[in-house]
């Protein structure tokens, strides 16, 4: 058996999204922790305050990540991540998802270097084992022990 994971952050404005997601990643058993961030302030709020040692919290080794937000979109978050990257211990895996297969979005997630994947919405368990099997050497590096 796995072991479990210490967090995984959800960022999606959609909150019936992120409880499904939750469901999904629960009944997987995958994780201690599932932070759900319905902007992109509050992710990136969540993850200033677990740095700065202000709230008791693990930093997520897995962020799934809705390109499509309004007022500060995935993208945006990928540039304010990347100015507080280099105070991870272990930088997260971030998966993007995006109810839209733009083609241009799938190119650009592609360039990121601090973007692992790209997949269509809805998160499944399919999904979910494809990218534990695909970045099992990076997640079981950082699983609970």
């Amino acid at each position: 058996m796995r072991q479990k994971l210490r967090c995984i952050m959800l960022v999606d404005d959609d909150r019936l999204t992120n409880f499904l997601n939750n469901i999904i990643i629960d009944k997987a058993g995958i994780s201690e922790h599932v932070e759900r961030c319905h902007s992109v302030m509050s992710a990136l709020n969540y993850l200033s305050s677990v740095l700065n040692k202000e709230v008791n919290c693990p930093l997520p080794d897995l962020i799934f990540l809705d390109m499509q937000i309004p007022e500060k979109s995935g993208w945006k978050f990928i540039e304010h991540y990347r100015l507080i990257k280099s105070d991870f211990e272990k930088q997260p895996i971030i998966i993007m998802l995006s109810s839209v297969a733009d083609s241009n979005d799938v190119l650009m997630a592609s360039h990121l270097e601090e973007v692992a994947a790209f997949y269509i919405k809805p998160l499944t368990p399919k999904i979910l084992n494809t990218i534990l099997k695909n970045y099992n050497t990076q997640i079981s590096g950082r699983a609970k022990n």
